[in-house]
């Protein structure tokens, strides 16, 4: 995918993505010709400018128009959401005189259809496209990604709270009482629920995460902590938790500890809003998918299925991906 002595540059230069890519070609024992990358930044441009003494542009059009490629091919690293990498790539292939090597898309999960579209408009200019997983390459289960991306390039996070969770705290007349968000993220859902009136604990295990959520969220109470479901220092019960995309991040070896420490917080008759990408979802990589039997298996004891059925997860894009919707009562 890389090789020794290939000139790389990265779109939407950042400082942490340029530490990531560093350090992905040294666990590969790899030596690479850094070349430099475009944002529109300025922050990030004078860092990388002024700290790392890279050659900085607004955009590909300026970079290309002062990097002589006839003689020296390049590799084009993104690392962002599929949608960003496939309109960036659509761009740069209309520029003459022009040679590319290859184009590595590090993004999130993403479809069979994407990854063929995006390998077809590369084949136009003779260029490679190489895929890899952030959710698992980066690390989400370690919280890296949070710091590698931009807010806006956090493709997952859905402003508004959850469809089927509203439409069930309504039918349920439940306004009040005590609800931890796991793998809360950006803190949307948390957010909301705070908007509601109830007492909400945001958890990730991603700390740029919290931090992140923390400092922009000013108008509502939330208590905020980085926490490890699989391994958690929650003591305090809580009368409901909403999962709207942590489980489908868990190793299915792992879902176990997952459905240990759910029994541990939740109170007697607390409420599990559970909402994961189902196994009909046309994932290439990334989460580990589910579907309905797995939940019933693994809540089999302790708990008791109230609700199950297929649903949705909408994105930040606006796109709905299959989803599979649980409401589950912990019975202890």
């Amino acid at each position: 995918m890389i090789s020794n002595n290939d000139k790389i540059a990265i779109s939407d230069i950042t400082e942490n993505k340029l530490i990531e890519v560093i350090n992905y070609t040294k666990t590969r024992n790899v030596k690479i010709d850094l070349i430099g990358g475009w944002t529109d930044d300025t922050t990030d441009s004078n860092i990388l400018n002024e700290k790392y003494k890279l050659q900085i542009h607004k955009n590909s059009i300026e970079f290309f128009s002062n990097y002589e490629t006839q003689n020296n091919p390049i590799t084009i690293i993104f690392i962002s959401h599929i949608e960003k990498c496939e309109t960036a790539i659509k761009e740069i292939i209309t520029y003459e005189n022009i040679q590319i090597k290859s184009f590595i898309i590090a993004t999130l999960p993403t479809t069979v259809y994407k990854t063929a579209l995006i390998k077809s408009i590369s084949q136009k200019i003779n260029a490679e496209a190489h895929f890899i997983s952030i959710a698992k390459g980066v690390g989400v289960a370690k919280g890296g990604l949070y710091a590698l991306l931009k807010s806006d390039e956090i493709i997952w996070t859905y402003k508004d709270l959850d469809i089927d969770v509203k439409n069930e705290l309504i039918e349920r007349n439940i306004n009040s009482g005590i609800f931890l968000d796991v793998g809360a993220g950006q803190c949307t859902q948390s957010y909301n629920l705070a908007k509601m009136g109830f007492k909400v604990i945001a958890t990730d295990i991603s700390k740029d995460a919290i931090e992140s959520a923390q400092s922009s969220i000013k108008d509502v109470e939330i208590e905020f902590l980085v926490d490890d479901i699989l391994d958690t220092k929650i003591n305090e019960e809580v009368d409901y938790i909403i999962d709207r995309g942590c489980f489908h991040c868990i190793e299915v070896t792992d879902r176990k500890k997952y459905v240990k420490s759910i029994n541990k917080i939740l109170k007697h008759n607390g409420i599990l809003f559970l909402k994961a990408f189902d196994k009909s979802c046309p994932l290439h990589h990334g989460p580990t998918l589910t579907g309905k039997i797995d939940i019933i298996d693994l809540f089999s004891e302790g708990f008791k299925i109230e609700k199950i059925k297929n649903s949705f997860i909408t994105d930040g894009t606006g796109h709905n991906n299959n989803a599979v919707f649980a409401i589950i009562r912990c019975i202890k």
